[in-house]
């Protein structure tokens, strides 16, 4: 009678502790299913944002492309005509800190070419071109540009072919990618023009360097920088670098 007592609480025993080892591991499974499936919907909501950034940059880059179109660079051999002025009136007047950036520069691709520094060269076409579309001098285009992004060697011109320090608060760096330095030049000058050098504009203080430094750049001696600049280019200092 002892002995099969004995057994009976020995079988009790062992079963409960077969129901405690699997209601255990019964917990077990259902937590880490519970974690699965938490850390599964962070990650498609963090793929879900992804995607949605993506998109928006996409479709960035294609009203860039819609907005901006580049035209090759002519052959530069040739002579080039103006028909406002003869050829040796052409030469850009930026000096005065008062000079209006929209007064033409009457410079040709050749003669922009032959005075910025190696890194610009390949670009001295589409500065001319901005100009011949928004009618922002292509001198002081081109001497913002050198400033902003240091001759073009700064990381952000070289990360992001962004010249002018142009800021986008979608970006994760903060700042505007472009899919090349072309299309940032044409993109820029046209906001430039909307934005600082239209009355009514967003930024619109008047159209000289000094107007556009109040909004453009915190530091008040950005003006005379891109002048001094735009002053070297027109003494043709640069040339042959």
């Amino acid at each position: 009678m002892a002995k099969e007592v004995g057994r009976r609480r020995y079988n009790k025993i062992i079963g409960y502790s077969v129901l405690g080892f699997l209601a255990f591991w019964y917990i077990v499974v259902l937590v880490l299913t519970l974690q699965a499936l938490f850390l599964t919907q962070e990650l498609i909501q963090i793929m879900k944002v992804e995607s949605l950034y993506v998109q928006e940059q996409q479709k960035v880059q294609e009203e860039i492309q819609e907005e901006v179109q580049i035209i090759p660079p002519q052959d530069t051999t040739s002579t080039e005509s103006v028909s406002i002025v003869s050829r040796s009136e052409r030469k850009s007047k930026v000096t005065p800190l008062n000079f209006s950036v929209l007064t033409p520069s009457l410079i040709t691709t050749k003669e922009l070419e032959n005075r910025l520094n190696t890194d610009f060269k390949p670009l001295a076409h589409v500065f001319v071109q901005a100009e011949e579309v928004t009618g922002i001098n292509a001198v002081v285009l081109a001497s913002i540009a050198a400033l902003e992004s240091g001759w073009g060697k700064s990381t952000l011109a070289q990360s992001h072919n962004n010249l002018f320090g142009w800021t986008d608060s979608s970006s994760p760096s903060g700042f505007k990618y472009f899919e090349s330095k072309e299309t940032c030049i044409m993109y820029i000058a046209k906001r430039l023009k909307t934005n600082y050098l239209t009355e009514g504009g967003k930024y619109f203080n008047g159209y000289s360097l000094e107007a556009i430094n109040i909004k453009y750049c915190t530091l008040s001696d950005w003006k005379y920088k891109v002048a001094t600049i735009a002053n070297d280019l027109e003494g043709n200092k640069y040339g042959g670098v």
